[in-house]
């Protein structure tokens, strides 16, 4: 587990406490950990866009008493059939229109194959993402202030890396065995 005490974006939404820390530039970590230490599954269940803009909007300033463990996420496979459950078919077919990218008028190009990799990896200097690129967050401790709000990610929690003006997700994870 690494430890720090410092000011940070936390909030108590429905069964869960929400800390947010900082990446790089409007990069942020925002971690969702349950009340209930078994209590992921009605997380995920009740996660949509709307309850996450709801619960980052309740974020605000505080001084707290951080415990997360390091982890690494790392996924890599092919995206051709969650694309195309997303309704993205003719890029994959010959009814494919990229007109404005080449030439099709003798042989219409389409998709065979699209691979992602990401990996997201936190430890003792900062988070680090395989997508984003340059500058990782240093985690700094000062002098404890009293009372701070204790956040220990001791069991099952989820993970987002979001752009804070956009609010748009970038990367999303689970820890199921922290520490």
């Amino acid at each position: 587990m690494m430890h720090q005490t410092e000011t940070h974006p936390i909030a108590v939404v429905p069964e869960a406490k929400m800390l947010a820390l900082p990446y790089r530039g409007d990069l942020r970590m925002v971690v969702v950990l349950p009340e209930d230490p078994s209590g992921l599954a009605t997380i995920e269940a009740g996660l949509s866009t709307d309850a996450f803009e709801q619960w980052t909007g309740a974020l605000r300033e505080e001084f707290v008493e951080v415990s997360l463990p390091k982890f690494t996420f790392e996924w890599a496979g092919t995206m051709r059939a969650p694309l195309e459950a997303l309704g993205m078919h003719a890029a994959f077919s010959r009814r494919a229109d990229f007109s404005g990218i080449v030439d099709t008028e003798e042989d219409p190009p389409c998709i065979g194959l699209v691979r992602h990799q990401a990996l997201i990896e936190v430890d003792e200097l900062g988070i680090e993402a395989a997508a984003a690129a340059g500058d990782v967050m240093e985690l700094m401790c000062r002098r404890a202030e009293p009372g701070p709000i204790a956040f220990t990610a001791d069991h099952p929690f989820l993970f987002f890396i979001c752009d804070s003006t956009s609010g748009r997700i970038l990367f999303a994870g689970r820890v199921a065995t922290p520490g």
